[in-house]
């Protein structure tokens, strides 16, 4: 089977496999799932980054990021939606019969598009809750209830949506409640622009997940959405993730003649200094020195009058150090 014809990933009937640690992106279907789609399975899917997927067809177009149907239910956790595009259900399309049980847990839902249901689309009679999760700037709705005879049990728990419990619409008189610890506030990211859904200091979305999932990996309570604002305390987690960036450094060109770019990723926000060492030892510049969001950075560094020869890049932060030899050739 071509698969391009359907998605990156086609799960089939009673399949219960587990996608994670993947990122999918950059997928066209014709029909169903842009970037997953799952038809009578249970799958898992965590700790995923799906993002610029589309569905084409102008009648069908279920599920522009992921489309499950069927009697399964899948458990969708710590995954990033975003900029996903279908005629239904931009981000997620859930089909799945009264026999199913939907988990969607921690994960970021936003800017996706869809002429029915940006965020979440659900047109059947499955069980689905939606808690600690993030719907923001999804068009037109963050979620859509709908599905003739066909409602819903839906129960949004500990999450941060877009309009609070008015943003929801239910055109099936599906069952709907809107939980202790949910909020209608914006969740403060980053550099959304640029597609950085971290959350920035003073997000309302920081300590206010459920608070019987899992404490953060800085020790904390859990946050709200798939990227967690690391506070000041010890980093506690030994598994990487797609979009929780290893502390490191590189260059390139390297070697180089006139100019280099020194590209380095922090897992969370730090005090951080990126200096520039000769053979000898001595700091030949300060390239930054301050206090820098998680994520990947680029700083060019021009030679100007230096010498030709071997240097050194040295990256100090969140307790760790990490050098990088570059060369210099005139």
């Amino acid at each position: 089977m071509d698969l391009t014809a359907w998605a990156e990933e086609y799960i089939g009937i009673d399949a219960v496999p587990e996608i994670s640690y993947c990122v999918v992106k950059n997928n066209l279907a014709g029909d169903y799932g842009g970037g997953i789609f799952c038809i009578f399975s249970g799958p898992v899917i965590r700790n995923c980054r799906i993002y610029n997927n589309e569905v084409t067809q102008g009648n069908f177009g279920f599920g522009g990021g992921i489309y499950c149907t069927g009697y399964m239910g899948p458990t969708i956790s710590n995954c990033l939606v975003y900029n996903n595009n279908a005629n239904d259900g931009g981000g997620v399309h859930i089909n799945c019969s009264s026999l199913a049980v939907v988990n969607i847990n921690s994960c970021t839902i936003v800017n996706n598009t869809s002429n029915e249901a940006g965020g979440i689309s659900v047109s059947a009679s499955a069980n689905i809750a939606v808690n600690s999760c993030i719907l923001y700037e999804n068009n037109p709705q963050q979620i859509l209830l709908y599905g003739q005879d066909l409602p819903s049990n839906v129960f949004v728990f500990y999450s941060d949506i877009e309009g609070g419990e008015e943003a929801v619409e239910n055109r099936n008189e599906s069952e709907f409640n809107w939980v202790e610890g949910s909020i209608n506030e914006d969740p403060l990211f980053v550099d959304p622009e640029n597609d950085d859904y971290q959350l920035f200091e003073g997000s309302p979305c920081i300590d206010t997940g459920d608070p019987d999932f899992p404490f953060d990996p800085d020790s904390t309570r859990a946050d709200m959405g798939a990227l967690y604002f690391h506070q000041e305390r010890e980093y506690n987690n030994p598994v990487h993730q797609p979009f929780d960036y290893r502390f490191g450094i590189e260059a390139y060109p390297n070697p180089f003649n006139s100019s280099s770019t020194i590209e380095y990723a922090l897992p969370f926000t730090s005090d951080i200094t990126l200096s520039l060492y000769n053979l000898s030892g001595q700091r030949v510049e300060t390239l930054i020195n301050g206090r820098m969001h998680a994520g990947v950075h680029r700083v060019m560094l021009d030679a100007g009058d230096m010498a030709s020869g071997l240097y050194f890049v040295k990256l100090e932060g969140v307790g760790q150090a990490f050098t990088q030899k570059i060369m210099l050739v005139k």
